[in-house]
């Protein structure tokens, strides 16, 4: 078994694709690309294709990665050209390479995003307020009913107005505490959801 990590991005159009039917797409490019994949065993076999944390649906994306383990090997320079063959537009296979074993996988220790409103504005009295604060609680409800805090302040390391309208995000990944970048410019800058949900949001 061969397992390769495998960079695309996800801009433009494809931002609207939730998760499960990216990885439909993606799945479908590799199966026509005729890739020796590994399946598993049981009544219904399945790739074994797997998917780091899905982006909310509106996101897009300049670096993402998936994972799928092949019976047999191949040149991993030329695996883009054949996946990206059989995608649609915004979804581009950018690199292939022979995974690390998955004890020496990293996850990313900060995301950065690129964030710009339509209407509003970003407004620097709110994040001064915010910065001043030692701490920024952010109640969370699972489906069991069992609520959860999330501090604000220890997740979110940098906010950057460029302009009225446009900012740049830094978040730290603490196992537990995801926090989108939704919640944190509704929380930090009290836009309108409406402002919120047609924000262009972009991942680095």
């Amino acid at each position: 078994t061969i397992i390769f990590e495998v960079s695309y991005s996800k801009k433009g159009p494809a931002k609207y694709l939730g998760h499960l039917e990216m990885v439909s797409i993606f799945l479908r490019a590799l199966r026509r690309a005729r890739f020796p994949l590994l399946y598993s065993k049981g009544f219904h076999p399945m790739p074994k294709v797997a998917f780091n944390d899905p982006l909310p649906i509106g996101m897009e994306s300049r670096k993402e990665v998936f994972y799928m383990s092949l019976t047999e090997n191949l040149d991993p320079s030329g695996i883009p050209e054949l996946i990206n063959s059989g995608l649609p537009d915004g979804l581009r296979i950018l690199s292939a390479n022979i995974a690390p074993l998955r004890s020496k996988r990293k996850n990313k220790s900060r995301e950065i995003y690129e964030i710009e409103i339509r209407a509003g504005i970003f407004d620097k009295t709110r994040l001064e307020s915010f910065m001043e604060k030692d701490s920024h609680l952010v109640r969370r409800i699972n489906k069991k009913g069992k609520v959860k805090y999330i501090d604000l302040k220890e997740v979110v390391s940098r906010i950057c107005i460029v302009s009225d309208r446009k900012m740049e995000l830094e978040v730290k990944n603490i196992e537990g505490k995801k926090v989108r970048p939704f919640e944190i410019i509704k929380e930090v800058f009290m836009l309108h959801p409406d402002i919120i949900k047609s924000a262009n949001i972009i991942k680095f």
